[in-house]
């Protein structure tokens, strides 16, 4: 498997495919000139994230159902390598700081850059570089979902520098079966369309991975490989 470079975003990263749903469910009724789509019998208005709450729905029962927990020695080793990671980007920062410090010696401080940089370099701890207990609980359950549905569903694996690995087609495959079972309907044309798009967006804009894919998907987040 080729080695690749870790590339954690602290605000906005988005794990592939990992949806958060803030919006309540409609309680229209399928007639109802507001109901765009169904999940489990109840109705979604046009007013919600019909996508997310389809998505959300069906893969938390996914994950009930495949007893897909995340441990407390996971996420203990999630956070280890984190920190590990942490420790390089801290590093890196500190000896950005310094050099610009020196390329300011000798000029007008006119802005007042040094008493800022030295306020930072103070300031600053590779702790700042770790995310929350809840974020890395997030990386690791995503993992073992992915893991999962690749399992049971097979297909491609994709590598994305925002996400990591995942298996679009799994996926793909998973709400094909949701909808054949009636889980989920979706009335609204466009609103289908994009649903199914979406599924499908991440892959076309990842690296396909052929014959390490199955060993990339296996792989736990913490044994990732962190490039120098």
């Amino acid at each position: 498997m080729k080695k690749k470079k870790l590339l954690y975003i602290v605000c906005g990263s988005a794990i592939a495919l990992v949806f958060v749903i803030l919006l309540s469910v409609s309680s229209a009724k399928p007639g109802d000139t507001r109901t765009v789509a169904m999940v489990n019998g109840v109705a979604i208005s046009e007013t919600n994230d019909a996508s997310a709450i389809i998505m959300k729905t069906l893969l938390d029962q996914f994950d009930k159902s495949e007893n897909i927990v995340v441990m407390p020695q996971e996420l203990e080793k999630q956070r280890e390598f984190f920190e590990k990671l942490a420790k390089g980007t801290y590093d890196q920062r500190i000896a950005h700081l310094n050099k610009e410090l020196e390329n300011l010696v000798g000029t007008v401080d006119v802005s007042n850059r040094v008493a800022k940089i030295k306020k930072e370099i103070a300031w600053l701890k590779p702790s700042f570089f770790v995310p929350t207990d809840d974020m890395l609980k997030e990386d690791v359950l995503l993992w073992k979902r992915n893991r999962a549905l690749y399992r049971r569903y097979g297909g491609n694996v994709y590598f994305s520098h925002a996400g990591g690995s995942f298996p679009a087609d799994a996926y793909k495959a998973f709400f094909k079966e949701k909808e054949t079972e009636q889980a989920f309907e979706i009335f609204d044309g466009k609103l289908r369309k994009d649903f199914w798009d979406e599924l499908t967006s991440d892959a076309q804009q990842s690296e396909l991975l052929l014959d390490d894919g199955k060993k990339a998907i296996e792989t736990p987040p913490w044994e990732m490989t962190i490039a120098e």
